[in-house]
């Protein structure tokens, strides 16, 4: 789950878990980006990624072709914190964190 989008000082992430948006990993190195209260009515975003561990360093390739590129700055047990490279065509930085239980 998406907990924080940063834009400049900003963080634009709604307050409700039920707003946010989340991105899928799948084994398969596909992804998906999609709301909360849109699962199981919309596919949403979808792509590739690539996690390169050694760099800590993440790749979305986007099927729409455009490619978020992010350096895991900070690891822990229960969050990661994404900051974009300068080759993003994205400028903000995320953290994600397991999905909660919602219902």
């Amino acid at each position: 789950m998406i907990e924080q989008m940063i834009v400049g000082k900003s963080n634009i992430t709604p307050q409700l878990d039920h707003e946010k948006e989340i991105l899928i990993f799948y084994q398969s190195a596909s992804f998906q980006y999609i709301p909360v209260k849109q699962l199981g009515n919309k596919v949403g975003k979808t792509g590739d990624y690539f996690l390169d561990s050694d760099e800590k360093a993440l790749k979305l390739y986007f099927d729409d072709e455009s490619i978020w590129e992010f350096n895991l700055t900070e690891i822990s047990e229960d969050s990661i914190y994404l900051v974009p490279t300068a080759q993003s065509d994205v400028g903000f930085s995320m953290q994600l964190v397991p999905l909660k239980e919602l219902f």
